[in-house]
């Protein structure tokens, strides 16, 4: 994945790369473009962090199961699996979908 893939992937502007890792924009734009190439320890430390950057977590409630998965590149990883009992979903998943709340991932509930 290239520094422009990432960033893409990560849903961020130039702009928010600069302000986020304080790589200049001119920089960015001659990576971007072909122009010149990022230091390869830069290009690598990058396309990292911002892929790290989109984290998101969705909850899908079907057939009496309770399912979360997380985005792992581009496909969903299920982190927690379990059956609804009576209606109502296990507390560990509860207790799953909180942590992944307070580090910063995006919920989306099907």
């Amino acid at each position: 994945m290239t520094i422009k893939e990432a960033r893409e992937f990560s849903g961020l502007t130039q702009v928010q790369v600069e302000e986020e890792f304080g790589i200049p924009v001119r920089s960015l734009q001659n990576w971007e473009s072909g122009i010149r190439q990022a230091p390869d320890y830069v290009e690598a430390y990058l396309v990292e962090k911002l892929t790290q950057l989109k984290k998101v977590a969705r909850i899908k409630v079907q057939d009496q199961e309770v399912r979360v998965e997380t985005l792992e590149g581009d496909e969903w990883e299920p982190c927690s699996i379990c059956p609804v009992v009576d209606g109502l979903i296990p507390l560990n998943v509860l207790i799953s979908v909180g942590r992944l709340s307070e580090a910063g991932f995006k919920l989306v509930f099907m």
